[in-house]
C-alpha cells in the first residue's frame, strides 16, 4: 500500500515520466544504431586499410571503434591475422 503523501496526481506523473524515459532510451538507442551503421560502412566500403589503421590510431585511447579493429577491416580474411 503506497503511503499516505502518495497521491492520485503523484502516480499518474511518475508514469509519465518513465514512460518518456523509456521513449528517450528507444531514441537513443536508435540513433547509436544509425551511427555505428555510418561508420561501419565508412570503415568497410570507403577507407583504404591504410587509412583505417591510421584514423584507429589517431583515436585510441579515446574510442570503442579499436574494439571493432577486426571486424571493421576491409582486408581479407586471410590477410586479418598479418601483423
Amino acid at each position: 500500500m503506497p503511503p499516505p503523501s502518495f497521491s492520485r496526481a503523484t502516480a499518474i506523473q511518475s508514469l509519465r515520466t518513465h514512460e518518456g524515459i523509456e521513449r528517450l532510451r528507444f531514441n537513443l538507442e536508435e540513433e547509436h544504431m544509425l551511427k555505428m551503421d555510418w561508420v561501419m560502412t565508412l570503415l568497410k566500403h570507403t577507407l583504404t586499410p591504410v587509412q583505417v589503421a591510421r584514423a584507429l590510431v589517431q583515436v585510441y585511447p579515446f574510442s570503442l571503434l579499436c574494439r571493432f579493429l577486426k571486424q571493421c577491416s576491409p582486408c581479407p580474411e586471410k590477410h586479418r591475422d598479418m601483423p
